[in-house]
């Protein structure tokens, strides 16, 4: 009885044995016929993606079991295919390098502006000149400059007769991080941002008269000139749209905190809201 139950398990055996080779064979033609190197034929162009990120576009050359050969604008460069992680026939550079602004706008006067209500400023101009650096699809850091004017209004609701000079320059450096949707596969880009800097204001001197209704008279005031350095801190947002392969359009808002010499560097007083728009240059 025993030999003969060894024996009937025999066909079992070389079933189940069959059945693994066929699995093995199946996984390695498998993954054969979907290696990312199988796809690529000289003289065509692909985008090759490495493991590190890093992505050449450009013409075959050669292609063998060590090295990739692949003219890249005026450059030939040989990748060794362990390296490669995907390869795709889409063009387009999956992140861009640097994005430079210029643009201008409106700037209106927050809560408590240098220490004084809003109320006695009006909106006047702002400018902004930045660049950035892509460090990732959706991350950038940038250096940006920008100016804002606000005027001292002439007269207002209380008891101010006129008001003369006062007017106030703004100038900010600061580092920005920018969060957001910055990829060169859509045309639309939209970004939030955080920064932090050194903030110049330059208020002129300014000359009050004033009504006094209890005896009928008028007083002049003489407030003296502002001229200091100071932090700024900045949140803000922007959105635009790429019309060209380079070039877009774009709108951006931003809460401009800058602090005081009544105060320390995070004790920041009021400030000012410029709104601009513009226009970005992408560099692949």
């Amino acid at each position: 009885m025993l030999g003969k139950t060894k024996s009937s398990l025999l066909p079992a055996y070389g079933l189940i044995t069959a059945l693994l080779a066929l699995i093995l064979i199946s996984n390695s033609s498998y993954t054969q016929e979907y290696s990312p190197l199988d796809s690529i034929k000289t003289g065509y162009k692909y985008k090759l993606i490495m493991f590190d990120e890093n992505e050449a576009i450009g013409r075959i050359l050669s292609v063998d079991s060590e090295y990739v050969r692949i003219e890249s604008g005026k450059q030939i460069l040989q990748i060794r295919t362990e390296d490669i992680y995907e390869v795709s026939r889409d063009l387009i550079p999956s992140k861009f390098k640097f994005m430079l602004s210029v643009g201008g706008g409106i700037s209106f006067p927050a809560a408590e502006f240098v220490g004084i209500q809003d109320r006695d400023f009006s909106h006047s101009l702002s400018f902004q000149l930045n660049g950035g650096y892509l460090f990732k699809p959706d991350k950038a850091i940038r250096i940006d400059f920008g100016y804002s004017r606000l005027n001292r209004k002439a007269r207002d609701n209380w008891g101010i007769i006129s008001t003369q000079g006062g007017t106030a320059n703004m100038l900010s450096l600061k580092a920005d991080l920018l969060v957001g949707e910055l990829r060169p596969k859509y045309n639309i880009f939209a970004y939030a941002f955080v920064g932090l800097g050194v903030h110049h204001i330059n208020l002129a001197e300014t000359i009050v008269t004033e009504y006094m209704n209890y005896d009928s008279t008028y007083h002049t005031y003489r407030y003296e000139a502002v001229d200091e350095f100071n932090a700024v801190f900045c949140v803000g947002g922007g959105a635009g749209y790429r019309f060209m392969k380079s070039l877009g359009i774009y709108t951006e808002i931003q809460y401009t905190m800058a602090s005081n010499k009544s105060s320390n560097i995070f004790g920041y007083d009021g400030g000012y809201i410029p709104v601009r728009f513009g226009i970005t240059y992408f560099i692949f």
